[in-house]
């Protein structure tokens, strides 16, 4: 990361043929401007989000562009964590496990440090013997929902690893968050970055109750997960809540004709992992 912002700042400022006077106007005086500028201060966060703002840029494009247009360390391992496309797939999930590790070692995160617990834990179901007792995972995942539980708020990255242990979790504790669940995301509803948490929290939801045997629940989370989905163009979730509505109401070959669109479409990962679902119910 290079630390002298204010020259990168300054070097934005005049790329877009603006004068420090056109930044300033009332709100800050040019003389701080000029320190900042000359890194000699760093402003107030109320003025560097102002700042940005005269330069229509978002901090996350500032951090991008002081640290030689790539993401730092940290920033690297929250996008590859955001853009896991799978958590079957082994080698996916110990190259960030392994990324995870490495920035640990100079460096302090929570955040960083229960990502890759979860992803570890992820990794050794992949690897246990099929069949397997799943009691270790289960308390393993209960230790990790016990930090969400008394934590009064949740923020985004909370939101998306409490996604990602759900379904780990024991039903009747579900039950009694899946409200707070709900509210956050209620709150979140015009933050961008939380559309795919939404839809994963819902998709997951469905998947809970569906494997815990109630329809009910899980038809209606697949609704809302379909009226998201439909929202927001992200039509495989859509398929897979059309999916468990169609197994809810035991319509198990209509729920395989639209399983199959999912290998048209090419998301032969999707479609291996829904065929799983469906040969699973056509047993039972």
């Amino acid at each position: 990361m290079r630390w002298n912002f204010g020259t990168v700042y300054k070097n934005i400022r005049k790329s877009k043929g603006l004068s420090q006077k056109d930044i300033c106007n009332d709100f800050i005086s040019r003389s701080s401007l000029s320190k900042f500028e000359n890194n000699t201060v760093l402003p107030r966060y109320e003025h560097m989000i102002y700042l940005l703002e005269q330069i229509d840029m978002s901090s996350d494009e500032f951090s991008y562009i002081c640290n030689m247009y790539k993401p730092d360390k940290k920033q690297d391992i929250l996008i590859a964590f955001d853009n896991l496309t799978s958590l079957v797939d082994k080698e996916e999930l110990n190259e960030l496990i392994t990324k995870c590790s490495s920035f640990l070692k100079s460096n302090q995160s929570k955040l960083i440090n229960d990502i890759r617990d979860i992803l570890r834990v992820y990794y050794n179901i992949l690897a246990s013997p099929p069949n397997s007792s799943n009691d270790e995972v289960s308390n393993l995942f209960s230790k990790i929902w016990n930090q969400f539980e008394k934590i009064d708020t949740w923020y985004y990255y909370d939101i998306k690893l409490i996604s990602i242990v759900l379904f780990f979790i024991p039903i009747d504790i579900v039950d009694k968050f899946v409200d707070k669940i709900l509210k956050r995301l209620d709150d979140y509803k015009y933050f961008k970055d939380m559309q795919i948490v939404q839809l994963s929290i819902l998709m997951n939801l469905s998947t809970k109750y569906l494997y815990g045997g109630s329809q009910e629940k899980c038809k209606a989370y697949s609704s809302m997960l379909m009226e998201l989905s439909r929202k927001y163009k992200r039509y495989d979730y859509y398929l897979i809540a059309s999916i468990r509505i169609s197994i809810c109401t035991n319509s198990l070959k209509e729920a395989q004709e639209k399983a199959m669109t999912l290998k048209f479409i090419n998301e032969d990962k999707l479609f291996s992992e829904i065929q799983k679902e469906l040969n699973f119910f056509k047993k039972n």
